[in-house]
């Protein structure tokens, strides 16, 4: 089994032999560390569960950069030995979510609104007439100003294209903003509609909460400026703050009578 890890391993491999204590049982284990030039090195166990029919290998490895993945691997081989072998599923047609799940926080579908088919719980969508709500969680440590920098560069670009099939001018700034409660980073774009149907808005805004990164994609189109049910209680924009007046900008003084 070790050598067909080390075949697959794109860099240079070490193990050794270890002993883990699994759901209340000392479990054989393989301590295995993977260096990949350039790109640091991934660490973890594997382990085997003998059954009647045959034995299960369980393997987890995690940066070692990052000390709460390689505890989430000790918990991931817990869960296996305290569990046992779990149900055979399909890889191939893994089931879709049925809830819209931000983290551990259920969102609300609105009536009249849709959740898109997922497997991936990271990512998902809720489409409603005129409007939709997307979310993707990023669960590795990132630099939060080059993660929104870099979705603005690929946001921008297709919503401009949208924009110029409808043969419309778009504007787009920065604006504050707080995402889930927390200060965020958010940018917006408009775009004119024909008489009487207001702008079509689109807001991408970023934020971090704790070791993740949130990000969120609003739109919506009509004369409101509201955010729409969809996105509500997610997004606030915050009012733009007065300048702060300086050492020379005292104000007018009032003429002596």
């Amino acid at each position: 089994m070790r050598g067909g890890i080390a075949a697959a391993a794109k860099g240079g491999l070490e193990s050794k032999a270890a002993t883990l204590t699994l759901a209340g049982r000392k479990h054989t284990a393989l301590e295995m560390t993977v260096r990949v030039p350039e790109a640091g090195e991934t660490r973890g166990f594997l382990t085997v569960e003998r059954e009647a029919t045959g034995l299960w290998s369980f393997m987890c490895l995690a940066d070692s950069r990052q000390k709460a993945a390689s505890a989430n691997c000790l918990k991931v081989l817990e869960y296996f030995a305290s569990k046992k072998v779990p149900e055979p599923l399909d890889l191939k047609a893994p089931a879709p979510l049925t809830k819209a799940m931000l983290g551990a926080r259920e969102l609300v579908v609105p009536d009249g609104c849709s959740l898109d088919p997922s497997t991936v719980p990271e990512v998902g969508r809720i489409d409603c007439p005129g409007s939709f709500l997307s979310w993707t969680r990023v669960t590795l440590e990132v630099d939060l100003d080059q993660w929104f920098q870099r979705q603005k560069k690929s946001l921008g670009p297709s919503f401009r294209q949208m924009v110029t099939e409808k043969k419309g001018v778009m504007t787009e700034r920065p604006v504050d903003c707080r995402v889930v409660g927390q200060p965020g980073m958010c940018h917006q774009y408009r775009v004119p509609l024909d008489r009487n149907q207001g702008e079509l808005r689109l807001l991408l805004a970023v934020a971090s909460m704790g070791k993740v990164t949130v990000q969120l994609v609003c739109s919506h189109s009509g004369r409101s400026e509201a955010f729409p049910p969809v996105c509500n209680g997610l997004l606030e924009l915050l009012p733009a703050q007065a300048p702060r007046a300086g050492p020379g900008d005292a104000g007018p003084v009032a003429k002596p009578e």
